[in-house]
């Protein structure tokens, strides 16, 4: 329970997703799975940048949480139910090198080969919308996961993406990391960031 708190108090929201991050910087770790998946090895993306906070830009706030149709609501809970998502759409791949033809490298998609692991939150603000009052509890999904091949992944599926929850590359045997990848990152309109990562 937040500090402060008192038991059975009721938490009131007019949205559902309280602060946007803008303009995010991205990085990307490798994270060994363990013997249960082969002693595999995922690639982690995480991001994080400039943070719009309804309480305290509520203005600038609001101009964004339009576009995703989340403002005005009337959500109840024992607890904050309030979530953070990136406040542009999402386009991400992941490169490996095919073959180096002098000093340049030619880079080929690997999307065939990998399961993109993401949550969305647009489903929880239309489920939102949709009633005149909603009662959040703990049964309730936190939001929708998506678990796709990468080269399956649309726009829709990388909008209002949650952020503070990995989004995770996960091979398709028999394909597994290894060596350098080139991750390509773009945010909305912003130009497209480029993270290499060496995997063991």
């Amino acid at each position: 329970m937040p500090q402060g708190c008192e038991k059975g108090q009721v938490f009131e929201l007019s949205c559902v997703v309280v602060e946007y991050i803008v303009n995010p910087k991205f990085q990307v770790l490798p994270q060994d799975q363990g013997a249960s998946k082969g002693n595999s090895v995922d690639l982690m993306l995480y991001g994080d940048g400039v943070r719009v906070r309804q309480s305290k830009n509520p203005e600038r706030h609001r101009k964004i949480a339009e576009r995703y149709g989340d403002v005005d609501l009337l959500l109840k809970g024992s607890d904050p139910v309030g979530r953070i998502a990136f406040s542009e759409p999402l386009s991400i791949g992941c490169f490996a090198p095919k073959e180096e033809s002098g000093q340049d490298t030619v880079w080929q998609s690997v999307a065939d080969s990998l399961m993109l692991q993401a949550t969305t939150l647009v489903p929880m603000v239309q489920k939102a919308r949709a009633a005149k009052t909603r009662i959040w509890n703990r049964s309730d999904p936190p939001a929708c996961r998506i678990f796709k091949r990468l080269r399956d992944v649309t726009a829709a599926d990388l909008t209002l993406v949650e952020s503070g929850v990995i989004l995770d590359f996960e091979p398709i045997p028999p394909f597994r990391f290894h060596g350098v990848y080139r991750v390509q990152v773009k945010s909305g309109e912003a130009e497209t960031q480029e993270i290499r990562v060496k995997v063991e």
